[in-house]
């Protein structure tokens, strides 16, 4: 958390760290250390945000015991409606603006004795959507595998400038820097732009045999709400099935800390379901009303739906790989591969997951397996 000790002598104001999780507590607090008669301490508080999109919100709150909080973390949220989350350009370039970032200003006020406007403090915060666990870090070394022949991204903290080393095989090579062009590098609180990486723009898959590494020295962590600049790294396994692979589901969902993720599962089966409902003209017809011999009052119409659940797996998975298979199960955005279209444009739809617990053993090879469920399709009506 950032404070500030206001020049009025005992007034304290504390506001979120540059970059904060959208779904963790966000607070700001307004307090004074001592009540000191010579110091005008006000009956409210005021605090005012807007996002992008022009939208402004604002609260008054009253002091009790020469403290007031706000906990703003329901605007944080409110900043992403209307946002497509899980929009990707896999094909704009090495670099893509990943779209679960978004830049809030906030002011923390008061009125005096004198009805002027006294600002305790101006701040901007970087909103994620996500949300981060004690003990949890952005940084450090983070594990993927990188199915080469499908879509694919990384999500990093970049400022201009900054260089990523390539490792590939163990062998060093070129490393790639950030665009520093202020057009290509969008104002933010932190200074820091969250960006997609298009590896395959980066790495030419065929020419790494097993493992490529990619660092980045000075990156943003957070860890327990303090920000830092640490060694942020990914450690990718390359998988080479190829894109036409039959029984095979490539997924993509966002996981707790606003990153897309990728796993191509094999197929292990489906199942449909088929839903019927009914609906009686009778309700709002006069059920003796006759046309042309037949009673109109007794209509029914009656549609049916039919919703397609498949058991994805992925065989013999380390502990590590099972952890990161199951964000899938918590994503509230999974999304299924169906190719490409003319345009060598991924094709995406929505799916859900199956909310049945997923069960994890003690051993160190397990397989994983997940049910997700195709959006209803309407069959018939009559």
């Amino acid at each position: 958390m950032r404070q500030i000790n206001a020049l009025s002598g005992w007034r304290r104001c504390r506001f979120p760290n540059t970059v904060h999780f959208s779904n963790v507590p966000a607070i700001v607090r307004v307090w004074w250390e001592q009540d000191d008669e010579t110091e005008y301490i006000p009956e409210t508080i005021t605090i005012q945000l807007a996002d992008p999109d022009g939208r402004v919100y604002t609260e008054f709150r009253a002091l009790f015991n020469l403290d007031v909080v706000f906990d703003i973390r329901r605007f944080l949220q409110t900043a992403f409606e209307g946002v497509v989350l899980d929009t990707v350009n896999y094909n704009g370039g090495m670099w893509t603006d990943n779209p679960n970032f978004r830049k809030i200003s906030g002011t923390v006020s008061y009125t005096n004795d004198n009805n002027e406007t006294v600002v305790v403090a101006e701040f901007d915060i970087d909103a994620v959507f996500g949300n981060i666990e004690r003990g949890e870090s952005t940084g450090g070394n983070i594990r993927r595998r990188w199915f080469v022949n499908y879509p694919f991204t990384l999500d990093w903290y970049m400022k201009g400038g900054d260089t990523l080393d390539v490792i590939a095989d163990g062998v060093n090579r070129p490393g790639v820097s950030f665009p520093n062009n202020e057009t290509d590098t969008p104002d933010t609180a932190s200074g820091f732009s969250r960006v997609l990486l298009n590896v395959a723009d980066l790495v030419d898959p065929f020419g790494v045999e097993r493992r490529l590494r990619l660092v980045q020295p000075f990156g943003y962590v957070s860890k327990n709400d303090v920000e830092s600049a640490g060694i942020v790294a990914y450690d990718l396994d390359i998988d080479r099935t190829p894109k036409d692979a039959e029984k095979r589901v490539y997924l993509r969902w966002i996981d707790n800390q606003g990153r897309f993720c990728y796993w191509l599962f094999k197929d292990l089966g489906t199942s449909d379901a088929v839903s019927g409902s009914s609906f009686i003209d009778a309700d709002i017809r006069n059920p003796l009303l006759y046309n042309d011999g037949a009673n109109d009052g007794t209509d029914v119409r009656q549609s049916f739906s039919r919703a397609k659940s498949r058991t994805l797996g992925a065989k013999s998975v380390d502990r590590e790989t099972f952890d990161f298979l199951l964000t899938l199960v918590s994503s509230p955005y999974v999304d299924m591969f169906d190719g490409y279209n003319e345009d060598d444009v991924p094709q995406w739809h929505r799916v859900n997951v199956n909310p049945a617990t997923v069960a994890k053993s003690t051993k160190s090879l397990q397989e994983f397996r997940v049910a997700i469920v195709e959006p209803s399709q309407l069959t018939q009506s009559l």
